[in-house]
């Protein structure tokens, strides 16, 4: 085999594109042979002395037209940009009690919280859910902290409380 598939392609669109080079650059010869411009039809210009008189400012040759329409520059809106978008709505909240009521230890030596969250009752090791996605995760003697996934910690001493903002789903 002497040529592959894409070598023959390539060749066919080689020949036809010289094809066509030959063809316009035939016609355009052709042309410029047979319409030559004339020359006895030159333009004239006036002499010196008079030539003031054909010179006009760009003003005066573009007067009537308004290429620039003078629209008053307002605050309204435009009608080719639309207007922002509102601003999306607040999430809504709930401010959740929790209270720290202490711990125990189990057989197994674990510490276990005791909290309570609006009237319930937990109690739960370290990773222990709270509310929402509050979780606790250190617990001492006098103390407990409760953090969510977005970093924010609350640190409830014993007996007493903390309210938490939650949103609302």
């Amino acid at each position: 085999m002497l040529f592959t598939e894409l070598q023959k392609k390539l060749l066919l669109v080689l020949g036809l594109s010289l094809w066509l080079i030959g063809l316009g650059s035939k016609i355009s010869l052709d042309f410029f042979l047979n319409h030559q411009p004339d020359i006895s039809k030159k333009m004239v210009l006036p002499p010196l002395e008079k030539r003031h008189e054909f010179c006009y400012s760009i003003n005066e040759i573009f007067k009537d037209t308004n290429i620039f329409p003078r629209i008053p520059i307002n605050n309204s809106n435009n009608p080719f940009i639309p207007p922002p978008p509102p601003a999306p709505p607040k999430p809504k909240t709930k401010t959740v009690t929790v209270t720290y009521s202490g711990f125990f230890i189990t057989t197994h030596g674990e510490k276990w919280a005791v909290v309570y969250s609006e009237n319930n009752l937990i109690t739960g090791p370290v990773g222990t859910t709270v509310v929402d996605d509050f979780k606790i995760t250190n617990i001492t003697d006098e103390s407990i902290v409760i953090a969510s996934s977005s970093t924010n910690l609350f640190k409830i001493n014993f007996k007493d409380s903390a309210r938490i903002e939650i949103p609302v789903k």
